[in-house]
């Protein structure tokens, strides 16, 4: 079960603290869904680590496929997963 899907069960319940699952629920369902790989969510990560012109000159080329997109990824960035950075990188 996708953390989407524990939100969503959780409108309305006691965890539902100040209505927060209940106010984003609406946003949640018309939204398409995907669970990210491990691979994936590690070249986001190393994404973030390129050079902000590297990134600014691909900004054209970006199209989002749906109009709202949740995505989740069960995994957690360690250490092995990181590029080392090289004077290049910095």
């Amino acid at each position: 079960m996708r953390l989407s899907d524990h939100m969503l069960a959780e409108c309305g319940q006691a965890n539902d603290i100040e209505n927060l699952f209940s106010n984003v629920a609406p946003a949640i369902r018309e939204a398409e869904r995907f669970e990210l790989s491990d691979d994936v969510a590690l070249a986001a990560y190393n994404l973030t680590k390129s050079k902000p012109t590297t990134l600014l000159s691909a900004l054209p080329l970006v199209r989002a496929p749906y109009r709202k997109m949740w995505f989740e990824w069960r995994g957690g960035i360690t250490s092995n997963m990181i590029r080392p950075e090289t004077s290049a990188t910095r």
